[in-house]
């Protein structure tokens, strides 16, 4: 008997399907989801699985309108049921998407090739927070984040073989923006003597040593020239045992391979591989997480720490065999290796902070192997990029006890997590290796080129990009009153006004709130915000004045009338200032405070403290000095000028007559500029006045672009 009602229930479902697979596809798809490259591959295959289904249910809506038969019904619906599971399973997965690794017994996972993906699903915990989610990560053939390349070499190529981790693999950047594309781009650029260059990048996020030993076994294949090895010192932390199913990446283990390493290889398929599979895994997250956290030691101690520590003995252990077994690779084939050492920003400008450094360039002068430790260079970036700064905003030299907390702030154009680099550490990373294998005669390129292109991406720098740093919030207080200090220093006031608003929010403790609400005084007067700057005062010493009252003993009652002394220089409430230090305001107090203030680069209120000095007393030269100098940071130009003319009435003096002339060259004033000069050339010799400081002077303000000309001819004449 036929089954018109069934045959139709078929042809309905089939249409239903259909409907579906119009719907679920990558051409459409991009118009409804976001980040829809990450699920192109897994909506085509659930449209190709529709379009198949569509076929297999009209096919037996059609039979069933034709046969008669109890046995085909059955057999018709049975299908039917199994391949709509099937299909709930592929709509499943072109909801969760596929990760971008797959599952290896040895090395635990490796990238899945020829896929695209976001960042935002290669670490979704960072990617939204810095703004390189929408980057893409481009998987080739071989499974490197990397272009597709011949596996042959061809005649004339020069390969180079980058092993490593997600610093190597370029973690929130492009595969061009990595080190390994930028250096392949200069020596396309600069090099010579090759026909093609090749730079093969290997890196896999969160690998380890032991998995980068396999890798580079299997990619010897590709018949490298060089090979570098990246080495971050969180493999000593979180080595690899594959023996007892730990990896170096608890956070990619616990997303998508969670428990499945060593399951069998049909329930490893079904767990990573399938829709079902997938929000299984997504569910057995947060349980894997908790485990993943005991498997990280703090990388602080690892940096203070020798290599016989009992904490990290086995790691280092672990680290340095693999090594070993990299160089001896290496050295049988007669290919030249060479290990790179990344810093953690912890550990610049503390020599008591790098004892890995130091472990892993012995064990490499051991093994007869270069070690090339980016610490120190990065140090010279930092250092270059601050007073490139400094002199640009012809703000005066920052307080050294601002360094660390500059040094950390300028590491945010470098990197954008503790460790992994910005397209512009990449970049500056591609040179130092460009340079090196120059040096060692690996290739022929053009230094004069290269050393020039160093200058240019130098000039590039925090300085001369124009871009904001990127600033991220300490969450103790004394830090954050670090960094909001050292954001003023930079002459960034608005961010750091920014910072000291969320401390407001953060940290209610008077003392912290009373500091806090001066820092935003002072960046909102520096800013010419006259009125924001005298509300944010009149807060902090309403505070300041409540831990008076609250004052313990007679050293805290000093110490807080002598904060609020400085409040009331800083709003410029002069008298008040001189009533609260009391017999201790004498003049040099006060010109020492102004030379605080202004070292700090609170520029407004080291004004108030020197006219203070000088109400005290008119007659103080260095006072007097002190505050034109700072008038002329501000772009008080005329009343810089007045004040060192007051100076000069009372008698010579080569500072206030080379300060002089350069207030007036700022101004304009090109003709009186050159008189002083000569005026003080004539009178204290061009040594003496190169020895006050007026050379390097007139170069800051060639460098700040204002009347540079003129500052470069008087430089040419006169020195």
């Amino acid at each position: 008997m036929k089954s018109p009602g069934l045959a139709g229930a078929f042809y309905g479902l089939a249409a239903l399907v259909l409907v579906s697979a119009l719907a679920v596809n990558p051409w459409v798809g991009r118009f409804y989801r976001a980040q829809s490259v990450n699920y192109e591959d897994v909506m085509a295959g659930y449209f190709q699985w529709s379009l198949g289904t569509v076929a297999l249910l009209a096919c037996c809506g059609w039979w069933l309108a034709r046969k008669r038969t109890e046995g085909w019904t059955n057999l018709c619906v049975l299908v039917a049921t199994i391949s709509l599971v099937v299909l709930a399973d592929r709509m499943a997965l072109a909801w969760v998407g596929l990760p971008y690794w797959i599952v290896d017994e040895r090395i635990h996972y490796r990238h899945r090739p020829g896929v695209t993906r976001t960042w935002l699903t290669g670490n979704p915990s960072t990617a939204s927070d810095l703004g390189f989610g929408d980057k893409l990560i481009r998987i080739n053939r071989y499974g490197h984040h990397d272009d597709d390349f011949p596996m042959v070499k061809p005649a004339g190529e020069f390969r180079g073989l980058m092993i490593g981790d997600s610093i190597v693999m370029g973690h929130g950047v492009t595969k061009d923006e990595a080190f390994a594309g930028r250096l392949e781009g200069l020596l396309h650029a600069y090099g010579s003597g090759h026909a093609s260059y090749q730079m093969i990048n290997t890196g896999v996020q969160g690998y380890a040593t032991s998995q980068e030993l396999h890798i580079l076994e299997e990619s010897l294949v590709f018949d490298p020239d060089f090979i570098v090895v990246g080495f971050a010192i969180n493999d000593v932390t979180r080595p690899f045992r594959g023996d007892r199913g730990i990896t170096t990446a608890p956070h990619l283990m616990i997303r998508d391979l969670a428990g499945i390493v060593h399951a069998s290889p049909l329930w490893r398929y079904a767990l990573n591989e399938t829709g079902f599979g997938r929000l299984v895994q997504v569910r057995r997250q947060d349980a894997f997480r908790r485990t993943g956290e005991s498997w990280t030691l703090e990388v602080q101690q690892l940096s203070r720490a020798d290599r016989d520590d009992p904490d990290f003995r086995t790691g280092w252990n672990i680290v340095l065999a693999d090594l070993e077994r990299m160089y001896t690779l290496a050295r049988q084939r007669g290919i030249p290796i060479v290990l790179v050492v990344f810093p953690e920003t912890h550990q610049l400008y503390g020599a008591g902070r790098q004892q890995p450094q130091r472990i892993l360039a012995e064990h490499a002068r051991v093994q007869g192997v270069d070690c090339l430790d980016l610490t120190g260079h990065v140090e010279e970036w930092l250092q270059w990029d601050l007073d490139a700064l400094v002199a640009r905003a012809g703000r005066p030299q920052p307080d050294r006890s601002l360094y660390s907390s500059l040094y950390q702030l300028l590491a945010n154009f470098y990197f954008m997590d503790p460790l992994h680099l910005t397209p512009e550490g990449h970049e500056r990373v591609a040179a130092v290796l460009a340079h090196y294998l120059a040096d060692q005669g690996l290739v022929k390129i053009d230094r004069e080129a290269l050393t020039a292109h160093g200058h240019e991406i130098r000039e590039r720098g925090v300085a001369g990009s124009g871009r904001v740093l990127n600033v991220i919030v300490p969450s103790q207080g004394e830090a954050l009153l670090d960094q909001g200090a050292a954001l003023h220093a930079l002459g960034r006031y608005r961010t750091a006004v920014r910072v000291y608003e969320r401390g407001l929010v953060q940290f209610p403790q008077v003392s912290i709130q009373t500091r806090l609400h001066r820092g935003i005084g002072d960046a909102q007067a520096d800013r010419g915000r006259d009125a924001e700057a005298q509300m944010a005062y009149d807060r902090a010493i309403g505070l300041a004045q409540r831990l008076a009252d609250d004052a313990a003993d007679n050293a805290a009652d000093d110490a807080v009338r002598h904060y609020l002394g400085l409040l009331y220089l800083s709003a410029g409430r002069l008298e008040e200032a001189v009533a609260s230090f009391g017999r201790d305001g004498g003049a040099g107090l006060y010109t020492q405070l102004g030379a605080d203030l202004l070292s700090s680069g609170r520029l407004r209120a080291a004004a108030n403290a020197y006219r203070t000095a000088l109400t005290v007393d008119a007659t103080d030269r260095v006072a007097r000095i002190n505050l034109g100098w700072t008038l002329y940071v501000l772009g008080e130009l005329d009343r810089a000028i007045a004040e060192y003319q007051r100076v000069l009435v009372v008698g010579p003096h080569i500072v206030a007559q080379c300060n002089l002339a350069l207030a007036q060259l700022a101004r304009g004033d090109v003709a009186a500029a050159r008189a002083e000069y000569l005026s003080a050339i004539a009178r204290f010799g061009a040594d003496q006045v190169r020895r006050s400081g007026a050379v390097d002077d007139l170069r800051a303000l060639a460098a700040r672009g204002v009347e540079a000309d003129a500052a470069r001819k008087i430089l040419r004449a006169y020195w």
